[in-house]
């Protein structure tokens, strides 16, 4: 969890959930995600 932790807040270096908006830029910017 740590790890996940820590690349979710290299987006934004803050621990609270990312909300929606960064989820989907999140997940378009990573590679394989269709």
């Amino acid at each position: 969890m740590s790890r996940m932790f820590a690349r979710k807040t290299k987006h934004g270096d803050r621990l609270v959930v990312p909300g929606p908006r960064e989820v989907v830029s999140a997940l378009m910017r990573r590679p394989g995600f269709r």
